[in-house]
């Protein structure tokens, strides 16, 4: 739909080897399409994809929702990033347990001092981590509910009229034991 490739060039969310795995962006597409679901609601998921994909111009609620826009909540402005920044992280975790993401050719691993490096045995981190980083964007903040400062929730929450079709259902936090 919207986020690709490209978008997995750049550190720290660079994927390396992309040449070689043919099945990255098919999965890429999968993600976008399952977290996508996931915090749109399937219908608002079907009308946004449709917007993306017609040959008319773009409405401006798709184009703030595709690329990001201010919005007031409570009197303040705060600003939404776009679905590229606020995906990414997401796939980008689900991504890592393919063990498909390589520092090295033996895995994730911690550099010392040149030629010296040791393999990690904890590699969760980096998914839990990234995943995290996904949910807060989204906007919750754990043990406080949700956030509407800089957040997709609070984006959505302002324009709830612009999207009634709008069914939320935000991802948890996860930690290494994945609880």
């Amino acid at each position: 739909m919207i986020i690709d490739v490209t978008d997995f060039n750049d550190r720290p969310y660079k994927v390396p080897n992309q040449e070689d795995s043919r099945d990255f962006e098919a999965f890429i597409l999968s993600k976008e399409e399952e977290l996508g679901r996931m915090i749109l609601g399937n219908e608002l998921y079907e009308e946004f994809a449709a917007a993306l994909e017609g040959s008319a111009p773009i409405d401006t609620i798709w184009d703030d929702l595709r690329d990001g826009a201010t919005y007031v909540y409570n009197n303040k402005n705060y600003r939404y990033n776009g679905w590229v920044d606020l995906i990414r992280d997401g796939i980008f975790s689900e991504w890592l347990p393919n063990l498909t993401y390589k520092l090295t050719n033996v895995g994730f691993i911690e550099n010392a001092v040149p030629q010296q490096s040791k393999l990690l045995e904890d590699q969760f981190q980096f998914q839990v981590h990234y995943w995290n980083k996904f949910v807060s964007k989204v906007g919750f903040q754990h043990g406080y509910g949700y956030s509407c400062k800089d957040t997709f929730y609070g984006f959505m929450r302002a324009n709830l009229s612009d999207y009634p079709s709008w069914v939320f259902k935000c991802p948890k936090y996860k930690n290494r034991y994945d609880l």
